[in-house]
């Protein structure tokens, strides 16, 4: 904890909303990375907007992804649900990645949740939440590819969401590159 800019909310979401597959009390993260690491994203912003923590620092996610997008530093909805390639992304040990792709991770989780609770539900959320497949997962809740999907997040993102302003590239400029 760094003064009271801490994560309590994003952990607790992980603690309430499990981790793994909690069909089987087995609690491990080799799946669901994107959606147990976006809602944590999204409740921390919804719930607490204007605190400043990892990764949106009180900016909206899906307005940093409007501008990583526009910078072409977007990774692919397919590669953060991969089990065989998420854990490089979201995960502190064994990460692959730089920390500003583990950043950009977290930020498109975070837009990405907001989009499906905003347009689906939070219902239709949790039918997809923490599955070991969620490509097979969205096919089946969704009746649309995961690929469909992200086109409709970021066509949304494109024509319904407002730019960056000087105060929030204020608020994430350590995180920018």
């Amino acid at each position: 904890m760094y003064s009271d800019n801490y994560l309590l909310v994003h952990e607790l979401s992980h603690t309430l909303f499990g981790f793994g597959n909690s069909d089987n009390n087995e609690f491990y993260g080799n799946y669901g990375f994107l959606t147990q690491e976006g809602l944590a994203v999204f409740l921390q912003f919804y719930l607490e907007p204007d605190k400043s923590v990892f990764p949106n620092n009180s900016v909206n996610p899906d307005k940093i992804v409007k501008y990583l997008k526009g910078k072409q530093e977007f990774i692919s909805l397919s590669k953060l649900s991969n089990p065989e390639t998420a854990m490089n992304y979201f995960s502190i040990e064994g990460n692959t990645q730089t920390s500003y792709e583990t950043w950009i991770s977290y930020v498109e989780a975070g837009s990405f949740i907001q989009f499906i609770i905003n347009q689906y539900s939070f219902e239709e959320l949790f039918k997809i939440y923490n599955t070991e497949n969620l490509e097979a997962s969205v096919s089946t809740v969704l009746n649309k590819s995961l690929t469909e999907l992200e086109e409709e997040w970021l066509t949304y993102i494109d024509t319904s969401v407002s730019d960056l302003t000087q105060q929030d590239k204020d608020n994430i400029i350590f995180y920018l590159k």
